[in-house]
């Protein structure tokens, strides 16, 4: 399928955030990888909402209050022909 790379963030000693990027080799491929990451958040989390082209899911969580969940498709970032496609999953508390 491809490649991943998951980055977390700390603040004062505690998770702050969690970042991942997708690449999947076969270009043509991103929108079902897409809608199917879309599919599972939907069932758990309830239907998102569309901001700014970015699916986003607010969380309940006991310890973070709302957590946001991000999820996109940013190929369109790749310019060069045949690059792979990429999708983004951004998980941070909502600080406002």
């Amino acid at each position: 399928l491809g490649t991943y790379n998951v980055a977390y963030n700390f603040e004062e000693k505690a998770l702050n955030e969690i970042q991942s990027d997708i690449f999947i080799n076969n270009s043509s491929k991103t929108e079902e990888v897409y809608n199917n990451f879309k599919k599972y958040f939907d069932l758990h989390y309830g239907v998102c909402e569309d901001h700014m082209g970015f699916a986003v899911w607010t969380v309940k969580s006991a310890k973070y209050g709302d957590v946001r969940i991000n999820l996109s498709d940013e190929s369109a970032d790749f310019t060069v022909e045949n690059n792979p496609g990429k999708i983004s999953i951004w998980i941070y508390p909502d600080k406002n």
